[in-house]
């Protein structure tokens, strides 16, 4: 039973890359389909698992063979851990509780226990690959800088029952959510607030140990009296390093936190989806002001946004990781001078920071699931008497009011740290962000119309697993490293400028591109959706 409900899921998961047709059967998976994801997921495994190589190598050539080379472990062990948490929260609420076919397996002569573990699995299995990819590298990259070939192994041991725990953590507040989700109004802000915080105090911790004038020695220097204070990241590191009690209780500690989890899901996962909410929302007549169909419709795309925290945290992370930057920029303001000097830049250096700001802001796909979102209720939109091209405009308008000023603002106090910038490049500052909000924003709405995935059960296979939310998430990351080199290299000329303008125009072009595809192919597209 469990192998037939794996099954399902897993080819929920290939629909997203087939779709269906217009009779609702599942289109045969292309090859040129599969190779084209098989290339976007190694693409970004690459990028990360070279990151994280980086990264680790660094910290191992500064621990290595010395008191602390329990630290590499911890760090590396734990990283990856706070990102599974982060985001697995969300997973195991919608996947477990809000599925949209509890209503079909539950009168099955179906034990509760098998839908839980099933859905549990489903999760864990990507939180393995997710952490394989941040891990492995790791450890590669700590045998490369003399690292233990025995420690290694015992590296790799610890890095398979790390997703356990972090999964069964993620179960629990995923009910804990859920429970508190029927005591509530306003659950998803709460929600989103406490995962902001999580986020926030990784890119803390993260930003502490990659600070220092001497790169991560005086890092690890600085926040070692801190780990320390945490005897758990000790005891977890250890555990990789062979020591008994350290191996065996982490052992211990994972799979019986995940035993745990999925005993006490298991045993309330009826009374739960099943329960009436006890928030009651008393009827209050009030008057409606009048608006266009098309302010009606964006009104109605902003609601569908902020009812899921899930939806606003994974689809608003370029919004999230461009403000991160903007403050990091601000925390190392002093040092930008000497950098300068350093590469001996002959045109300052806001072309560059401009263009990787708006490169990272590029990574919001708010727009890139707003069609497929609308799921099994299509048929009530799709029966308004309103045109196509009017309700697929609609749908980008979220992503761009919310991505456009904060890339602007984030921009503009990018201009007011960095040294030597002039008026032109404030002026700019404005227009490029404008113009990249622009063009991603239809454009994640046309991609969304020519690969759409309405046949759903749980809101985070489209808002993180499908096709066009990927290419959306890969797609940015290249332009962004094209794009920021060129303006480098330009800028080293002392001729930085004409990459920002070249950005502005390329933005622009794909803006006027993507807004004759929205309204003409794609609303003639959304026109046979049935």
């Amino acid at each position: 039973m469990i192998k037939t409900l794996l099954a399902i899921r897993f080819r929920a998961f290939l629909s997203a890359i087939g779709g269906k047709n217009k009779q609702g059967q599942q289109k045969t998976v292309s090859k040129g389909k599969v190779i084209l994801m098989g290339v976007l997921y190694l693409y970004l495994a690459v990028c990360i698992g070279a990151l994280s190589a980086m990264n680790a190598y660094a910290v191992s050539a500064a621990v290595v063979g010395t008191e602390i080379e329990w630290l590499f472990f911890s760090l590396f062990t734990v990283l990856p851990f706070f990102i599974i948490l982060l985001f697995s929260i969300f997973e195991m609420k919608t996947e477990i509780f809000e599925c949209r076919d509890n209503d079909i397996l539950i009168p099955l002569p179906i034990p509760a226990r098998a839908i839980v573990l099933s859905r549990v699995l489903t999760v864990l299995i990507y939180n393995y690959i997710e952490s394989a990819v941040i891990i492995l590298p790791a450890l590669v990259a700590y045998l490369v800088a003399g690292g233990s070939a025995l420690y290694f192994f015992g590296g790799l041991l610890i890095s398979l029952f790390v997703p356990l725990l972090a999964t069964a953590i993620s179960t629990a507040i995923g009910y804990a959510v859920a429970v508190l989700a029927s005591h509530m109004k306003h659950k998803n802000l709460a929600t989103l607030l406490i995962s902001l915080l999580f986020l926030l105090g990784y890119f803390y911790f993260y930003s502490q140990m990659m600070s220092g004038e001497a790169y991560m020695t005086n890092a690890l220097v600085s926040v070692l009296p801190i780990l320390e204070q945490y005897k758990a990241l000790r005891f977890l590191g250890k555990s990789a390093m062979w020591n008994p009690l350290a191996t065996v209780g982490v052992i211990l500690l994972s799979v019986g936190a995940f035993a745990l989890a999925y005993y006490f899901i298991s045993r309330n996962f009826l009374r739960l989806v099943t329960r009436e909410k006890s928030v009651k929302h008393a009827y209050k007549e009030k008057k409606e002001t009048q608006k266009s169909p098309f302010l009606s419709l964006c009104g109605k795309e902003f609601r569908r946004f902020a009812s899921s925290a899930g939806y606003m945290l994974n689809a608003s992370m370029g919004i999230i990781m461009t403000v991160v930057v903007t403050v990091l920029l601000f925390s190392k303001r002093d040092s930008l001078p000497t950098l300068m000097e350093t590469l001996e830049l002959q045109s300052g250096l806001y072309p560059v920071v401009l263009m990787l700001l708006v490169g990272i802001g590029s990574m919001t796909s708010i727009s890139a699931s707003s069609v497929s979102l609308e799921g099994k209720n299509l048929w009530l939109l799709r029966s308004l008497p309103i045109p196509s091209k009017t309700v697929l405009l609609a749908k980008a308008v979220p992503h761009f009011l919310l991505s456009a000023p904060v890339g602007v603002v984030c921009a503009l106090a990018a201009a007011a740290l960095v040294p030597d910038v002039s008026v032109l490049d404030c002026l700019f500052a404005v227009l490029l962000p404008l113009s990249a909000s622009l063009a991603l924003s239809l454009l994640g709405v046309a991609v969304n119309v020519w690969l759409p995935k309405f046949d759903w059960v749980n809101e985070m296979a489209v808002v993180k697993r499908a096709t066009p939310v990927m290419i959306f998430t890969l797609a940015p990351m290249l332009l962004t490293f094209l794009l920021v080199a060129g303006t480098f290299f330009l800028t080293l000329v002392g001729l930085g400028f004409l990459g920002v303008i070249f950005a502005f125009a390329l933005y622009s072009g794909v803006a006027v591109a993507a807004c004759f595809l929205v309204v003409g192919p794609c609303a003639a597209k959304f026109d046979t959706f049935s």
